[in-house]
């Protein structure tokens, strides 16, 4: 059964970060709306990699920046 990316990357934010937004909607900002700085970021990707079974490159974490780079950044990844 494939499982929408969305719902895995907020599953994995609502359970590792503690994040809980009513929503979460693509156009949220890591920093600002889940108080996510540099550091979460890259456990983030730690957390997505394992979960996806792929490797970021260090420039696309860099460019997290909302929900929505973050699903279409695991996109590429896994259409590659």
């Amino acid at each position: 059964m494939k499982t929408s990316i969305q719902p895995r990357i907020a599953r994995i934010l609502w359970r590792h970060f503690l994040v809980r937004p009513p929503h979460f909607l693509l156009t949220q900002k890591l920093e600002r709306d889940y108080n996510l700085g540099p550091l979460e970021k890259l456990e983030l990707a730690n957390c997505l990699e394992a979960a996806f079974h792929f490797d970021f490159y260090d420039q696309e974490v860099a460019e997290f920046r909302t929900l929505g780079s973050v699903v279409a950044a695991v996109r590429r990844h896994l259409r590659a």
